[in-house]
């Protein structure tokens, strides 16, 4: 998989159609109802045979992928569910469903195979209103037990308030550091809030020292 290939500031489900809003514009589509009836002239009538002639388009790859996303956070919402990451915006979006409106802190973690496809998920420790406590070796505990290559690490901030303290900052340079020994992928540290996440990797914050 290519590393972060999208980098679209896809804090919520409003900003992934608003970004696709603009890229159909940019595209020549006007509005909604303009993409309609071009979709409906060339017989396209559901979201995967709209996927597939955008796919084919070589000047639309952006409009494309944003494309796919909507499908996929439509799955998610219906089925509360994720089954592969493909992208940062993807997974930000699918976490605050899970963490968003909880009112304590939780670490979450989501283990991923070669192909980036979920083994599972572990909610690894219930914190305080404003504290989630956990240690790295409850982390790789089920990392060796779903025997995955990568992982994601997530927390909620019931504040709603996406920076990360200091104790968040050093827990990750803690998981990055041992990952690397055990040969497992940190992919990213997420912080979401109800509407909206923060990504470590996005923001610089996962660099080896």
């Amino acid at each position: 998989m290519k590393e972060f290939q999208h980098h679209y500031d896809l804090s919520n489900d409003w900003s992934l159609v608003d970004c696709l809003l603009q890229n159909l514009q940019a595209a020549g589509y006007s509005n909604w109802a303009d993409l309609r009836t071009k979709l409906l002239r060339l017989g396209l009538t559901d979201l995967q045979a709209v996927q597939s002639f955008l796919s084919q388009q070589d000047s639309a790859d952006n409009l494309a992928w944003l494309w796919q996303l909507l499908i996929v956070r439509c799955k998610q919402v219906k089925l509360h569910s994720l089954e592969e990451f493909s992208s940062s915006g993807q997974v930000g979006l699918y976490l605050c469903d899970q963490l968003g409106s909880l009112l304590q802190e939780q670490l979450l973690v989501l283990y991923l195979d070669a192909k980036n496809q979920l083994l599972g998920q572990r909610a690894i420790s219930l914190g305080t209103a404003d504290k989630a406590l956990a240690h790295p070796r409850d982390v790789f505990r089920w990392a060796v037990v779903y025997n995955c290559t990568g992982m994601i690490v997530a927390h909620n901030h019931p504040s709603g308030h996406l920076s990360p303290s200091q104790q968040d900052l050093r827990f990750s340079q803690k998981l990055l550091a041992l990952s690397g020994e055990m040969g497992i992928k940190f992919w990213d540290h997420f912080i979401v809030a109800e509407q909206s996440y923060l990504s470590f990797r996005e923001q610089g914050y996962l660099i080896k020292s």
